[in-house]
């Protein structure tokens, strides 16, 4: 009999525990603010330069970009120039001001591809864009590396050489996974399944994948 009740108190235990944290995980969510951009601290800057130090970053020129009429997003921009070439990459002494044809939030990561004259006269025009690029992979990890995901594009004025980081308006919550999380982790085993993504077949062709 009493081994019965030791046990009948150990699952109680193991069930309250359950509860108590599934309520605190909820709770967490409901409570704790969305990843906001900020002046980054002095782990934060260590964190994104390890994370780019794990790939060899000399072999391209990162542009960092932003739109000409935000003075706010262009200073939060400024501030990664310095970890980005601490970290041993390339990359372009100054913040360029430019004006996309299709702007979006985020910060976005663009490489070369796409049709100058097709994207402008179609909505879900794209190129080839490569989700498996180490440069890509290693940028992104260094921004998931403080809480913000980045989304990726092509950019059909870009050199081959060339990786541009732009920085849009800011997201509600910068830590939101986006098309390029998902695709990412679709493309490395993370996620199993088909083709991710709500524009499933604009991004099949975006990254130059057969999606059945």
């Amino acid at each position: 009999m009493t081994g019965k009740v030791k046990w009948n108190r150990r699952i109680s235990f193991a069930v309250a525990m359950v509860v108590i944290s599934a309520f605190h995980i909820s709770f967490g969510a409901y409570v704790w603010p969305p990843t906001k951009r900020h002046l980054l601290t002095a782990e934060e800057r260590t964190s994104f330069e390890n994370a780019l130090k794990t790939q060899k970053g000399d072999d391209i020129e990162i542009q960092i970009a932003c739109s000409p009429n935000d003075e706010r997003e262009c200073t939060y921009a400024g501030q990664f120039i310095r970890p980005i070439g601490d970290s041993g990459w390339k990359v372009q002494a100054y913040v360029s001001r430019l004006m996309l044809t299709k702007p979006l939030d985020g910060i976005m990561i663009y490489r070369r591809g796409g049709n100058r004259d097709y994207s402008l006269q179609h909505y879900d025009a794209g190129g080839y864009f490569n989700i498996n690029e180490p440069h890509l992979l290693a940028m992104q990890k260094a921004f998931q590396s403080i809480q913000i995901e980045p989304s990726g594009g092509t950019n059909p004025d870009l050199p081959e050489n060339v990786m541009m980081v732009y920085f849009g308006p800011e997201r509600e919550n910068e830590a939101e996974p986006t098309d390029l999380t998902r695709t990412t982790e679709w493309a490395t085993g993370k996620r199993e399944g088909p083709f991710p993504g709500k524009r499933r077949t604009v991004l099949c062709r975006w990254f130059g994948l057969l999606c059945g």
